[in-house]
């Protein structure tokens, strides 16, 4: 009885020292801890990689996309197959171009009807690689990490949360990020385009896929903030080690 009295004691004051220790953590400590769990390599900002993902959308057809992202070469491709086309956009070093079916200049009617425009290319861009990047992408010039550490419950889990924000000429929206507080695994994230109405969307991160030690979610689902309304989901179907395609 008094050995088991005694681990209990023990095992509590574990826990106790371990909840300490996360109480005395920054922002920032869970940031870089973070981004040691999921690229201890940093395999994300030296290497190309190529992702292959099933885009859901609610009442559509499930679209495959490839995401080709090399950071040091400033290159970035993505990939898109439809009925009877395949478009591909590429933008490097701010340079744009789209070719359909691997080598053909789209037609003006290919360009009206899904938006070829570089504008969208580097909304796309950015696009992908904020979200495959994170959370390391919060550490790029112009992010406000808010030093403040919340607990908060996040769709059935204890979790912690970090706020950031934008300078001007960077962005608007409020985001939050809420890691696991043992692991320090991103385990979603929500954003506001003005909080005070409750718009913007939450987005909930299923499974893990491993590649070279680095970790990623298999299946990212988005809703929205005022009506949880389904607007999609993207999952990670394979991954490899990429090339620059430039013609």
């Amino acid at each position: 009885m008094i050995f088991r009295i005694n681990l209990i004691i023990c095992l509590c004051l574990s826990w106790l020292a371990i909840a300490a220790g996360q109480s005395n953590l920054t922002a920032d400590d869970i940031l870089q801890k973070s981004i040691l769990y999921h690229d201890p390599t940093g395999i994300l900002m030296d290497t190309p990689l190529l992702f292959e993902l099933v885009e859901t959308r609610p009442n559509g057809q499930d679209r495959l996309t490839s995401i080709l992202i090399n950071i040091p070469s400033k290159h970035f491709e993505m990939t898109r197959h439809y009925d009877s086309i395949s478009i591909k956009t590429s933008v490097h070093a701010g340079q744009v171009q789209f070719l359909v079916n691997d080598n053909l200049p789209p037609t003006d009617e290919w360009v009206r009807q899904y938006h070829l425009n570089p504008q969208r290319a580097e909304m796309l861009k950015n696009y992908y690689e904020y979200l495959w990047l994170l959370p390391i992408k919060l550490t790029d010039p112009g992010t406000i990490l808010h030093q403040q550490v919340k607990r908060k419950e996040f769709f059935g889990a204890v979790l912690l949360e970090l706020k950031v924000t934008y300078k001007p000429e960077v962005g608007s929206d409020s985001w939050y990020f809420y890691f696991d507080p043992e692991l320090y695994a991103l385990k979603g994230y929500r954003f506001y385009h003005d909080e005070q109405k409750g718009d913007g969307e939450y987005i909930l991160l299923e499974g893990e896929e491993v590649f070279k030690k680095l970790k990623l979610p298999k299946t990212r689902k988005w809703y929205t903030h005022q009506d949880d309304r389904f607007l999609g989901s993207d999952t990670l179907k394979d991954i490899t080690t990429g090339y620059d395609i430039r013609r």
